[in-house]
């Protein structure tokens, strides 16, 4: 069960990611990493927590690529970072309001009354016994609005082996284990960050977020509908639109994320230097300015769609 958390907060964080500004790109998931003094070419691939693994059979030259990698890599807790048991645990010291604080004081009489018909419609307590943070609030509200709409991969979070196994990066790294791959884990502290900023934040904003979350419902399911789409197409261009129209449209939530890639390109070319790689992280950390295609280029690499 401790192995599916770290699975949903990664999930979670990257759906949510900024694409910010982002180049012209091909429409790709698989995309080759060389130059830059590279003696073997490796390989980025974006995956999607909502896709179930046998779609990998569609991208054309995938299988090829994967059997031939050394090592498959993914973004992950290292003994230099947070743990999975950490994660559970901040949680746990930082689940419940402060004694002198109730959501009656956090919301107008009308907001209130949105709130609650909301989770008790949903099958949650009312808000004068769920005594949790709203962060916490909206991150159990978030993962029921996006998993309870894709039944392949929703089934399995109550998999007590494996998270989310039906997608594709668990499904990729379990796999890697048992080939007997050389698996490696870029140190991943940004999740730390993120759940310390969300915890942390004012009540009022944490509140502010989830009647966000809450009224923008059906544009979060919608959103992620078009982009399980998009994903299939192999249409990032589509996911970038459709990223810029949801920091419009949910501009509170999105400003809780704020996913720093920059710091994992040292990771990254430590692990290219070692040899013929897949790296394997949601297509969101793909896109935009700041994005790995994008740092990677500027980096030194020359990173080119796989056709």
């Amino acid at each position: 069960m401790k192995k599916q958390f770290i699975f949903i907060l990664i999930s979670v964080v990257s759906i949510m990611a900024s694409c910010t500004t982002q180049p012209k790109l091909d429409n790709s998931l698989l995309w080759k990493i060389s130059g830059n003094g590279l003696t073997e070419d490796s390989y980025l691939f974006g995956t999607n927590y909502q896709v179930h693994y046998s779609f990998l059979d569609s991208i054309n030259g995938f299988w090829n690529i994967y059997n031939s990698a050394k090592n498959f890599v993914t973004f992950g807790a290292t003994k230099n970072s947070i743990s999975d048991q950490d994660i559970i645990n901040m949680f746990k010291e930082n689940l419940l309001l402060p004694k002198d604080t109730t959501y009656s004081v956090l919301y107008s009489p009308e907001d209130y009354k949105i709130v609650e018909e909301y989770l008790v419609s949903h099958g949650y307590p009312n808000l004068k016994r769920f005594n949790a943070k709203p962060a916490f609030i909206t991150f159990v509200v978030y993962i029921t609005m996006i998993y309870g709409y894709f039944p392949d991969v929703a089934e399995s979070i109550e998999d007590s082996t494996h998270t989310l196994y039906n997608s594709i990066e668990p499904y990729l790294l379990t796999m890697s284990k048992e080939k007997g791959k050389n698996v490696i884990k870029i140190e991943d502290s940004e999740i730390e960050k993120l759940f310390l900023n969300m915890f942390y934040a004012p009540l009022k904003e944490q509140a502010e977020v989830l009647l966000e979350t809450i009224k923008g419902e059906d544009i979060i399911i919608n959103s992620q509908k078009a982009s399980v789409s998009f994903y299939k197409q192999q249409n990032l261009e589509g996911m970038v639109a459709l990223d810029k129209q949801l920091k419009k449209q949910l501009p509170k939530t999105y400003s809780v994320f704020n996913y720093n890639l920059t710091n994992k390109i040292k990771g990254i070319s430590n692990v290219l230097k070692s040899g013929s790689s897949l790296i394997a992280v949601e297509v969101e950390l793909l896109l935009g300015e700041e994005g790995l295609i994008n740092l990677l280029r500027k980096a030194g690499y020359t990173v080119e769609p796989v056709k």
